[in-house]
């Protein structure tokens, strides 16, 4: 047994406050977590006995002098990215998000959905030291969901609480587009409290597959379902001319009227007028045409003939003639 076996020491902990060790030496219990209580070098990673002479002699070995000084290099060495300079910010996924959505918001009002193939790309080169404009991805597939799936939705929401509990107006139309697909258009009229106006906004646009006026009073009055909108709240609506829309007995305006007694129709005026004109027009005589023309023996027996009487005579040149 050596002549220190029988002294048995413990760690003291402020010899970490000395000079010579307090960049190094800490408890092995407090690093390792092992319990002992034996000294620690933090930069050598080893025991030490718990005897301050020891501790002297280790500060002098070769291993901790070159570990030392390789700890000291570390702290005034600069980190390596430091040495770079840093590159142009990117700009974040909210921005890019808010861009493509004002974008999409714009082809919807002022455009066709076809140009936005070439909108990203004409601002990316138009506008080159604008990591926004750069960055922005947005063709007519993409600018479509954006309309139909985000923009749309959330406008129609702004729109139904801002009309709240308050009455409002239709006008409503039934029209076929390219594809043969039947739909009908909804414009709501009503008082903003938070424009402190009347305003005229686009609805919707239902599609139907049956266009009697029982269909397309079913379709409507579950459109207004999932628009939480009471029909017993409408004041009036407004139609062309149609029997569908407004007949007296069988009409999306009667089928309305069963729900709401005190429904207000207003006819389209260019309708009412187009149809005012053409009756008028039935009650004047057929030659009425000829006083204009200064000529009442008969009317013209076609188009073209019509045509040439109406045409001024052709001048005669003579041979001899400039």
């Amino acid at each position: 047994m050596g002549k220190w076996a029988k002294y048995a020491r413990k760690y003291q902990k402020e010899w970490e406050n000395n000079e010579d060790f307090k960049d190094w030496l800490t408890s092995s219990s407090e690093n390792k977590g092992d319990g002992t209580d034996m000294a620690y070098c933090k930069v050598c990673d080893c025991k030490l006995r718990p005897h301050l002479q020891d501790l002297k002699l280790h500060t002098t070995r070769n291993k901790h002098v070159e570990n030392i000084k390789r700890m000291k290099l570390a702290a005034v060495t600069k980190p390596i990215d430091s040495h770079f300079k840093p590159g142009p910010s990117k700009p974040t996924g909210m921005e890019l998000k808010v861009a493509e959505l004002r974008l999409a918001a714009h082809v919807a009002v002022h455009s066709s959905l076809s140009t936005a193939d070439h909108l990203a790309p004409l601002l990316a080169s138009t506008f080159p030291e604008s990591k926004v404009a750069s960055g922005v991805t947005l063709g007519r597939t993409k600018c479509t969901a954006l309309v139909s799936k985000v923009l749309g939705p959330t406008f129609r929401e702004i729109l139904l609480e801002d009309i709240g509990e308050q009455p409002y107006s239709l006008i409503v139309d039934e029209s076929t587009d390219i594809s043969c697909e039947k739909e009908l258009g909804v414009i709501v009229r009503y008082f903003s409290k938070r424009a402190n106006d009347f305003l005229t906004r686009f609805l919707g646009l239902i599609s139907i597959t049956d266009a009697s006026a029982t269909g397309m009073f079913n379709e409507l009055k579950s459109f207004f379902e999932s628009c939480n909108l009471d029909l017993k709240r409408c004041v009036g609506i407004g139609t062309d001319g149609a029997s569908v829309m407004c007949g007296r007995n069988h009409s999306l305006y009667s089928l309305m009227r069963d729900e709401n007694p005190k429904l207000i129709l207003a006819k389209c005026t260019c309708h009412s007028l187009h149809l005012a004109c053409s009756e008028a027009t039935a009650a004047l005589p057929a030659n009425i045409w000829c006083f204009s023309l200064g000529d009442s023996e008969r009317p013209p027996k076609s188009r073209s003939e019509h045509s040439d009487r109406t045409k001024p005579p052709l001048p005669v040149k003579h041979e001899n003639a400039p």
